[in-house]
């Protein structure tokens, strides 16, 4: 790690410092909005919901032997 490299460090762990003095992480060079977990998570919960659902309602009507 170079000094300039340490000296950024410091600055960031202990809050001291701009903007500038946090290192830039790579990914965000890629994906400049950032990703938003947010909506990943509610498209995720949609999709349970959407499957759980009939499942659910399948197993019951199976065990029944109403199918």
């Amino acid at each position: 790690m170079t000094t300039d490299q340490s000296r950024m460090d410091v600055a960031w762990m202990t809050g001291k410092g701009d903007l500038h003095s946090v290192p830039i992480v790579p990914f965000a060079s890629c994906c400049p909005m950032g990703i938003d977990f947010h909506l990943i998570s509610n498209f995720g919960a949609l999709a349970l919901i959407t499957l759980a659902g009939p499942a659910v309602i399948f197993i019951l009507y199976f065990r029944r032997g109403a199918l």
